[in-house]
């Protein structure tokens, strides 16, 4: 894999409730055309928070396979606004935002996306797997 070639991530997260259990999803592509799955658990207990923690999963993901170029999808309004922003108006969610605006400086290339829920399916469906898991246990 060279670095300089794309990684695209899609990320999202689900709760059962709001406040409730949630559940992180990301869908790697990688520019080869393979894609890997990662449906994770998560402390949070709201929809907002746990959204920006699966951005950053996402990155954690790119990162730890070398990537230093890489696009993220999310259907959160919220968190692609604040990322572009560099700014959040709830301070409830600025500790989430600087993490992520402080990881972004590992990336060459780092582009967050919004695109709608019917584009973000296979995330989506990850997410609600991992609230799922939790509930069994």
């Amino acid at each position: 894999m060279s670095n300089d070639e794309v990684v695209h991530v899609y990320v999202d997260a689900a709760c059962a409730g709001d406040p409730g259990k949630c559940g992180l999803g990301v869908f790697l592509k990688h520019p080869s055309g393979d894609v890997e799955r990662f449906s994770l658990p998560s402390h949070l207990t709201h929809i907002h928070a746990a959204e920006f923690a699966a951005l950053k999963a996402g990155m954690d993901l790119a990162i730890s396979r070398g990537y230093t170029h890489a696009r993220f999808f999310t259907d959160s309004q919220l968190v692609d606004q604040s990322v572009h922003d560099g700014k959040v108006k709830n301070q409830v969610y600025k500790p989430y935002l600087h993490d992520i605006l402080l990881l972004s400086i590992e990336f060459r290339l780092f582009i967050v996306s919004w695109i709608s829920n019917a584009r973000n399916k296979e995330a989506d469906h990850l997410a609600k797997q991992a609230i799922h898991k939790q509930l069994e246990t």
